[in-house]
This record gives structure tokens, sequence and C-alpha cells, in this order.
């Protein structure tokens, strides 16, 4: 079985997309556990709304996330959201889901499963629109 990937643009010196392969995120992670798989499936479910040509463009993400190394380590390496950058909140409030918004178009989204973390992937995700973004959390 090949693993899921997601296509992100790579900028440094030259702009250039780099295909994420969910097997490299376990490497950066240490170890293949269930937070990961979930934290992978939303947060791909978001970015395909988001840019629905394919190409993710991490240089225009910001994103809020609960306090798990989990779902940390997915959200930065597939958004590129960043603290010192202040595009990533830290925010236990949200539990287990995510606010990831396009900044330069201003369209933010909240993703988490369906009936929470116990339903299992065969719930699959929800998603909607977030306004305002972060309710007033600048």
């Amino acid at each position: 079985m090949e693993s899921p990937k997601v296509k992100v643009i790579k900028a440094h010196i030259q702009i250039s997309t780099i295909v994420l392969i969910f097997l490299n995120l376990v490497r950066i992670h240490g170890h293949l556990c269930d937070g990961l798989v979930i934290a992978f499936i939303e947060i791909r479910a978001v970015l395909e709304k988001l840019f629905p040509d394919g190409v993710v463009d991490r240089t225009d993400l910001r994103a809020v996330s609960k306090n798990g190394p989990c779902w940390v380590d997915a959200v930065a390496m597939m958004t590129g959201a960043r603290i010192n950058f202040k595009t990533l909140r830290i925010d236990n409030s949200i539990g287990d889901r995510f606010i990831i918004q396009h900044i330069s178009r201003g369209d933010a989204l909240e993703v988490y499963l369906k009936g929470g973390m116990t339903s299992g992937i065969q719930g699959l995700v929800r998603m909607c629109a977030y306004e305002p973004w972060i309710k007033g959390r600048k």
C-alpha cells in the first residue's frame, strides 16, 4: 500500500514543489501513533478544500492546534505554521480539532472527526467555515 501524500510548495531560495509523504511525517515525529494518523487525515482534508488545485502554499497558512506532540508535529510539517512566525497558535480549548486559515484569502476552516475521536476513521471529517478567525484570539 502506498503512503498518503500531500503536495506542497517548498520556498527557500527558489520556489518548487515537494510531495509530503505520510511516512516521512512518521519519521520526523519518531513513531506511528493514532494521534498522528488522525491529525494527518484532518489536516489533509482542510488543505484539499483550501487548495483545490492540489498544491499547498505553506507560506500562506496559519493554524490553531491543541498542545500535543502528534498534533503540533503534523500541523507544523503539513502547513508550515510555526510559533516563532506567529502562524501557529497552541490552544487546548479547541480539543481534538484544528483551525487552519488561508491567510491571503481569509478563509478559515475548523476540522474534526465526526462524532469525536472515538468514532474512528470511518466517520472521517467534518469541516465548517470558521468566522471570525480564532474568535478574536489574535
